[in-house]
């Protein structure tokens, strides 16, 4: 049922409101900038949230409204950004962090794990041919994804000591299959997820009142 504003009358309003704040972020691994990096900051109160990539230099700046936010990102390969949160005031010229009050040009840094060890290897067919497709990596207390290269090979970093799973998914086949692996002392190599031969292309039309649907 429908409600809002004059009940279930079949009519939704949605209000815009401008983001006339900002806040800078930093991203970084150690002492490395991370370029291109998803950033994003969530109101956990109203659920509002904007979303920004970092440059070259590591920088992004996102748009906001005042209010309390947790900043974070994401980066394939390296993994998530150890999440900060600021509040902004309503004039948008000053944050607070920590319980210390800084401008608004003062970037907020986040900082990835510094992780000692790589994950590697290859997604390919059923021609042994390597393929596109999304890789998650995954374990107790860890995730990451990283996207395959057009020769189908992947890297992720990952801590020590751990045992993982690395499952890969694409849009035209769906889970593609998996391969656990343990982490101890080294980088790991050669993994290798292979699409099996029992996939077939299935297409059709999708018809509605005898008018071809699109989208």
């Amino acid at each position: 049922i429908e409600e809002n504003g004059s009940a279930n009358d079949g009519t939704l309003t949605f209000t815009l409101t401008t983001a006339n704040c900002s806040v800078n972020v930093n991203t970084k691994e150690a002492a490395t900038n991370v370029a291109a990096a998803d950033i994003f900051a969530h109101n956990p109160q109203t659920g509002y949230g904007s979303f920004a990539i970092t440059d070259d230099s590591g920088g992004g700046s996102i748009k906001l409204v005042s209010g309390l936010y947790s900043i974070g990102g994401f980066k394939p390969g390296i993994g998530n950004f150890i999440e900060r949160q600021v509040r902004v005031d309503d004039s948008c010229d000053s944050y607070t962090l920590q319980g210390g009050t800084w401008t608004a040009e003062d970037p907020v840094i986040i900082e990835v794990p510094e992780l000692p060890y790589t994950a590697s290897g290859t997604v390919v067919d059923s021609n042994g041919d390597g393929m596109s497709a999304f890789v998650d990596v995954y374990g107790p207390g860890f995730w990451t994804h990283a996207e395959t290269e057009s020769d189908g090979t992947w890297q992720v970093k990952v801590p020590d000591s751990i045992s993982l799973e690395a499952g890969a998914f694409s849009d035209a086949y769906g889970f593609l299959g998996s391969v656990a692996f343990s982490v101890s002392g080294a980088n790991v190599q050669d993994l290798l997820i292979a699409l099996s031969n029992d996939r077939y292309d299935l297409s059709g039309t999708v018809i509605e009142n005898g008018s071809v649907v699109l989208g």
